[in-house]
């Protein structure tokens, strides 16, 4: 049987938190604002709360994907997932109700 992979859809996520050059420059004690656009082209930072996990994040990318997709997370098999490392992949998995050991036929 042959079989076929196809991307249907992306997500991406951001935590809320931003933490601005200006916000840079207190916490540092010194002027780094203008030298971290002009030499390394950073204005913002994003930064996951202390109660987020890496694998929050994946979860809510997966969630935008799929609804892209017209996808139910549950209609995926285990061969089906976004590629992360093995912790955070069972995690998100867990996330959208994936039964990671459930293969399809």
């Amino acid at each position: 049987m042959e079989r076929f992979v196809q991307i249907l859809s992306t997500g991406s996520y951001v935590p809320d938190r931003v933490i601005t050059n200006q916000e840079m420059d207190e916490i540092i004690g010194e002027p780094v604002a203008q030298w971290l656009v002009e030499n390394v082209g950073i204005c913002e930072r994003r930064i996951m709360s202390p109660d987020q996990t890496t694998s929050d994040l994946v979860v809510e990318a997966a969630q935008k994907a799929l609804e892209r997709a017209g996808v139910r997370a549950g209609a995926l098999g285990a061969d089906a997932h976004p590629p992360a490392v093995p912790a955070t992949e069972r995690a998100a998995a867990r996330g959208h109700g994936v039964d990671r050991h459930r293969r399809r036929a």
